[in-house]
């Protein structure tokens, strides 16, 4: 019997924050299985080897544009609730584990009057009314409702108007090797050396107007010994990135967890949204966590999700993310007292116990 079958629409490894939960409650004694629309095979089978079962449908995914794109997402929608509500019926659990808002909207109607239910809401969509509207219900039958920061969970208590608190997990891996400057072998030569030879500033996560990095990049070209680090898919901003700093290092999409190889170089971490929503506005980036588990402390935005963490554990510095000067004085200071925000940010990791998660969900 299943404790908690945990339900994903989407890839498996674009939900690390789901994965950390599922592995906490394997490694609390629980029986935990995962459905999924699709699952990295190297992901799949370290995941199988720590004993949690991996179901994934392996639907066919394809890059399709204009109104043909529309088409195609209805029709995986639907591909997705008629293959998920089959194997979910012949399963049995305890507790069915939904993963997104996507696959709660994917499969309403189906589990809350059949199932006991946890609904996780990894994001704020208070930019998005249709589905505030479609959660609502399904929160309000939720046996728990799970989001990654407190201020959230106030929001979704007064906006859903429910009848507790939802819980606060944050996004905090699971697994973290939290040795210093791993192995870098997968990397080309030439970057590997790069890496291995300066003071490294990373920043993680995807290259778009959202997080418009400019200020930064210019403020980084005044420290000679450190390489600027971008992890990221590009969405048209490493052009720009470049014509003002050519020594750029650009590292696409690394398969988690193996882009914490990179990260464990890192100095300090780079952390900042646009204040452009609610759900920016309190961010809840686990790159808050995989940073501080290196013992890198964090140069972020002025966003209160962000100033929450970092500012209660003196784990890094706060700037406005469109001021150049303000960019240089926050490094420059990190720079020099690095040790006394390296141990905060150790401090900060350590804050939060992953094996406290099913008594959370309890």
């Amino acid at each position: 019997m299943i404790d908690f079958l945990f339900v994903l629409k989407g890839r498996l490894e674009n939900a690390v924050p789901i994965i950390s939960i599922a592995q906490s409650l394997k490694s609390s004694g629980l029986v935990i299985s995962i459905l999924c629309e699709n699952a990295n095979s190297k992901l799949a089978k370290e995941l199988e080897t720590q004993g949690i079962g991996i179901l994934s449908m392996n639907l066919t995914e394809r890059n399709v544009k204009g109104f043909r794109s529309v088409l195609w997402k209805l029709f995986t929608w639907c591909r997705f609730r008629l293959q998920a509500t089959r194997r979910i019926r012949r399963l049995q659990f305890y507790t069915l584990y939904i993963g997104t808002a996507d696959t709660a909207i994917a499969l309403k109607g189906f589990f809350e009057k059949q199932f006991d239910y946890v609904l996780h809401l990894r994001e704020l969509y208070d930019q998005y009314p249709v589905y505030m509207f479609l959660l609502k219900n399904i929160a309000c039958n939720a046996k728990k409702v799970v989001v990654p920061e407190i201020n959230r969970a106030h929001i979704y208590r007064v906006h859903f108007r429910l009848g507790q608190t939802p819980v606060v997990i944050p996004n905090k891996p699971f697994y973290h090797p939290r040795e210093k400057r791993l192995d870098l072998a997968f990397l080309q030569d030439s970057v590997r050396l790069r890496i291995e030879s300066k003071v490294n500033i990373v920043y993680q996560g995807l290259l778009h107007e959202e997080r418009d990095l400019t200020s930064l990049v210019k403020g980084v070209l005044g420290f000679d010994n450190c390489n600027l680090i971008l992890m990221g898919r590009d969405y048209g901003m490493l052009k720009k990135y470049l014509e003002i700093n050519s020594n750029i290092i650009h590292i696409p999409f690394v398969t988690p967890p193996q882009h914490l190889n990179i990260t464990s170089w890192a100095t300090v971490g780079i952390i900042s949204y646009d204040l452009d929503s609610l759900n920016t506005v309190y961010c809840a980036p686990n790159k808050i966590w995989e940073f501080a588990g290196f013992g890198v402390p964090i140069l972020g935005n002025i966003n209160p999700g962000i100033v929450n963490y970092v500012k209660w554990f003196n784990a890094g510095e706060i700037v406005d993310f469109k001021n150049v000067d303000e960019i240089v004085s926050g490094l420059t200071v990190m720079f020099n007292n690095i040790e006394d925000y390296e141990n905060s940010a150790i401090e900060l990791y350590e804050s939060f116990n992953n094996f406290s998660i099913r008594d959370l969900l309890h």
